[in-house]
């Protein structure tokens, strides 16, 4: 077993993505921190979405017209905060993409900072989807508190994403059509408030264990996303898992567990709760 000697390496920080990872599930913030290795193979069809949201925030800059890129890799991130301070000194740059900062021990780089009138910016979070979803809140919520604590005020803070009532017609893309900028900040800002502290010390706490938390698997392994250590933590459950039967509640799920029952197989005819 590999060994978590906590004392031999450094804490591992937080960022915006272990901070969703970690609403989702403490076991997998913690494998992603710790033993990333451990992760299932990204699918073809995983990397095309991810590519498909890369190119959507590439061509999402050109709504901000005049901006400058922070050009570092995200291995490089105090560079690249260096070249973030630097650019928001220089009132002559209207916007920052993916502009990198940092806060009580959590990275992040945002993609888009708008300059505003006073001082101010603007946070803008960019989604290749076509709505504003309540997972994209906690995503906005802990850029906007890292940004604040970072010394960086913030005015608004905007999902921008697809508008599926545009029809390219050819040529050059309507950025304004396309593009679809909704205000969250209230919403963000009543996570910062109410929720995140709670979650942060649980995460911080989480991160300094010895060993990965002992959480059962459940409906939190592909919600609101499919794990990437799905495989990992499911590899010693049968193969037809009582999980997959279809529309299958919460509470009957726990009754076959707590009955012993972990495979479709092993449930008798005349279970109770369960239709035909």
């Amino acid at each position: 077993m590999r060994s978590n000697n906590m004392t031999s390496r450094s804490f591992p920080h937080l960022s915006k993505s272990r901070y969703l990872n970690g609403l989702q599930c403490l076991k997998r913030l913690y494998l992603q921190a710790h033993q990333s290795e451990l992760a299932d193979p990204v699918s073809i069809g995983q990397q095309a979405i991810f590519d498909s949201g890369t190119s959507v925030g590439e061509l999402a800059q050109q709504r901000f017209p005049g901006g400058v890129l922070v050009g570092e890799e995200y291995f490089e991130h105090l560079q690249a905060e260096a070249t973030t301070r630097t650019l928001l000194s220089d009132l002559d740059v209207p916007a920052l993409y993916e502009p990198a900062l940092s806060f009580e021990g959590i990275r992040s780089r945002i993609d888009v900072l708008r300059r505003a009138d006073g001082g101010n910016f603007d946070l803008i979070e960019v989604k290749s989807t076509t709505s504003v979803k309540d997972v994209h809140i906690p995503d906005v919520a802990v850029q906007l508190y890292m940004a604040e604590g970072a010394g960086v005020p913030i005015r608004r803070a905007y999902l921008m994403h697809i508008d599926n009532s545009y029809v390219y017609e050819g040529g050059e893309h309507d950025l304004d059509g396309l593009f679809s900028l909704s205000d969250v900040t209230d919403r963000a800002r009543m996570h910062v408030e109410t929720e995140m502290p709670s979650y942060l010390k649980q995460m911080r706490e989480s991160l300094l264990m010895p060993e990965a938390p002992d959480i059962e698997t459940g409906r939190h392994c592909n919600t609101p996303y499919v794990c990437p250590f799905f495989g990992y933590c499911h590899q010693n459950e049968p193969k037809y898992p009582v999980r997959e039967l279809p529309g299958l509640r919460q509470p009957a799920h726990d009754r076959l567990r707590d009955a012993g029952i972990g495979s479709i197989g092993e449930i008798p005819s005349n279970y109770p709760g369960l239709s035909a």
